[in-house]
């Protein structure tokens, strides 16, 4: 869904009509088909993407908002951030995440609404019956009027969300650099034993061989790591 998401942003910001236009029934299924058997679709056709996420949305067993509250409470509290805030705040780190998400992307699209066409109205036209689904069709207009609320006041609204998204996006962006920095440590500490022949372990010797498919210029060993990178030593001068 991600993926999905970030191909709406790269190239559906300024696509008119994105999320409102469609495709045939065939390609959306085969798209469809990808994602259940566990593929990664090249996405790179906003509209498949975005009639993907609104099915993706229209499939769920439980509608993401209404997992704690009822349908009549979001209806209830439309034009009280404060209260829609906590209602967001109980539905749990992982569903006010994914919804957090959402809504930033459609936030996009509107932003660009002059552009696209598809201002907060339009999209809460469309969203508002997927995230408040009801067959009741008096209720059709409060359904988008409370998600039109929700959008244009999303800031206000997932203020704590983002600020909780940021940083755990923040922790997982360290914790990859370091994982990083250390792999590259410890690939230079092998190759280091490896050109002075004394290894701690093993494994450890295991870990480089020798590679002839290139020398390094300046003459020196050149080895390769089993995940393929190259190691480059220079050969001591001769006395």
């Amino acid at each position: 869904m991600e993926h999905a998401l970030q191909c709406i942003e790269k190239y559906g910001l300024d696509h008119e009509g994105i999320f409102r236009v469609t495709k045939s029934k065939i390609e959306v299924d085969n798209l469809r088909t990808l994602v259940d058997c566990g593929r990664q679709p090249c996405f790179v056709d906003p509209v498949l993407a975005s009639l993907l996420v609104k099915r993706w949305l229209s499939a769920l067993p439980e509608p993401l908002l209404l997992s704690k509250r009822t349908i009549q409470e979001w209806f209830d509290a439309r034009g009280d951030p404060d209260t829609l805030r906590g209602y967001i705040e109980e539905l749990g780190k992982m569903h006010n995440s994914v919804l957090f998400r959402i809504v930033d992307v459609l936030k996009q699209v509107a932003d660009h609404s002059s552009v696209n066409k598809m201002t907060t109205n339009a999209l809460s036209i469309i969203f508002g019956i997927v995230f408040f689904p009801t067959t009741d069709p008096k209720q059709a207009n409060l359904c988008t009027e409370t998600f039109q609320f929700l959008l244009e006041n999303s800031e206000t609204i997932f203020k704590d969300v983002r600020a909780s998204v940021l940083t755990r996006q923040s922790s997982l962006k360290s914790i990859h650099q370091r994982a990083k920095i250390e792999r590259r440590e410890r690939l230079r500490s092998i190759a280091a034993c490896r050109y002075s022949g004394t290894f701690a372990t093993p494994e450890q010797a295991a870990a480089v061989k020798p590679s002839h498919q290139q020398q390094p210029s300046g003459g020196g060993v050149l080895m390769t790591s089993k995940s393929g990178e190259f190691l480059s030593h220079p050969l001591p001068r001769k006395t």
